[in-house]
């Protein structure tokens, strides 16, 4: 396979060989726009220790396995598009308190994307149109125990092989996600993450106006943080075109530990969990219209009492369960094959407020459970 047309090896600084490629970028909306110059090409061979800058207007073509960024700042500036070798360096890891700050803006997103994607960035691997980019093409952002990272206008494309599926893991505190893209990627509906793998973020994270299609799971979260509802699930221009199991997947290993809100009402949250608990003095609010389903022998208990579960008659709310189509759609991704029935899960309790078995509340709203 020829690499790239017409380089030119200009500098070598700091782990990265900038190289020019004869290609021109692509356009695809995102702001990374037609033009007939040539995108240059920065390979990232080694690990960033620094505080480094990734200047606008390049490809930086990770080509190092298992490329760290360790106790450090690494800023992208709006109009850079990182791109990821399928065999040499399909994994970004942030680690041993760095930080990545993805600074895209609605003009000139940042654009993390599959090394055969010939729309950003242009032509960089050389073959003209004999590849085509594809879900899987490389691994994931991980974000390993650091705390105030950042995403703005940022695109996540082609990701999800299988060493991990997801295309961002956010594993810390405090990292926001705004105007952020999801589009072509996998996750697993087998361990309920998603494509945004924030299932083991903690307090403070925030992910507002981000895009979720084409994904096989669009995103998964913890119990740890408040969901807003100015998120989308489905593709703009095209409103049938969502995401296989499309849903938010909520890891409640933790359980609800302090005063959260869920407002997203686009999609259902989805509870696998045969004991999940709102833990005493904690509390979780649900906006209106907001669905939770509840997967097999899945139980939600109170510590404190329903007191805890504020706005759990709100108009549009409503527990269900997981195969339940009727309630914000085929959250378990299998068209008509399954249908909701009686017992499907366990129930909404309150242990600590009612004394007699099986302990469980009457509401209205509460479709498809055992009791």
């Amino acid at each position: 396979m020829k690499w790239i047309e017409s380089i030119k090896v200009f500098t070598c600084l700091s782990g990265v060989i900038l190289i020019m490629a004869s290609c021109a970028p692509g356009d695809s909306g995102s702001g990374s726009g037609t033009s007939s110059d040539p995108w240059p090409v920065i390979l990232v061979e080694n690990d960033i220790s620094t505080d480094t800058t990734w200047e606008s207007g390049n490809v930086y073509l990770i080509n190092t396995w298992n490329f760290d960024v360790e106790g450090c700042t690494l800023t992208i500036e709006p109009d850079v598009i990182v791109k990821f070798h399928p065999a040499n360096g399909p994994w970004l890891t942030v680690s041993s308190g760095g930080r990545i700050v993805s600074q895209g803006e609605a003009a000139a997103h940042v654009v993390f994307t599959s090394y055969y994607d010939d729309i950003h960035g242009g032509d960089t691997n050389g073959d003209a149109s004999a590849t085509s980019p594809d879900v899987e093409d490389w691994g994931i952002v991980y974000l390993d125990g650091v705390d105030d990272c950042s995403f703005e206008y940022s695109d996540f494309l082609y990701s999800g092989d299988s060493s991990y599926y997801s295309a961002l893991y956010i594993y810390g505190d405090n990292t926001s996600l705004d105007h952020c893209s999801f589009i072509n990627n996998t996750g697993s509906e087998y361990y309920e993450i998603g494509a945004l793998d924030a299932s083991n973020a903690g307090s403070g994270t925030s992910i507002t106006n981000c895009l979720f299609y084409n994904n096989s799971v669009p995103l998964s979260i913890s119990d740890q943080f408040s969901l807003a509802g100015t998120n989308s699930f489905h593709r703009p221009d095209i409103t049938s075109q969502t995401n296989e199991y499309n849903g938010i997947f909520v890891n409640t290993i933790d359980h609800v530990t302090s005063d959260i809100i869920w407002e997203e009402d686009e999609v259902a949250y989805v509870i696998d969990d045969v004991d999940w608990w709102i833990t005493s003095g904690a509390s979780l609010t649900l906006g209106d219209n907001v669905v939770l389903k509840f997967e097999s022998g899945s139980m939600l208990d109170f510590a404190d009492g329903t007191s805890q579960l504020i706005n759990h008659s709100g108009t549009g709310v409503a527990f269900t369960s997981y195969r339940d189509d009727s309630r914000k759609g085929d959250t378990n991704g299998d068209g008509s094959a399954s249908s909701p029935a009686s017992s499907d899960w366990y129930g909404i309790c309150s242990s600590t407020q009612y004394t007699t078995f099986p302990y469980t509340v009457g509401w209205s709203n509460i479709y498809y459970s055992q009791y």
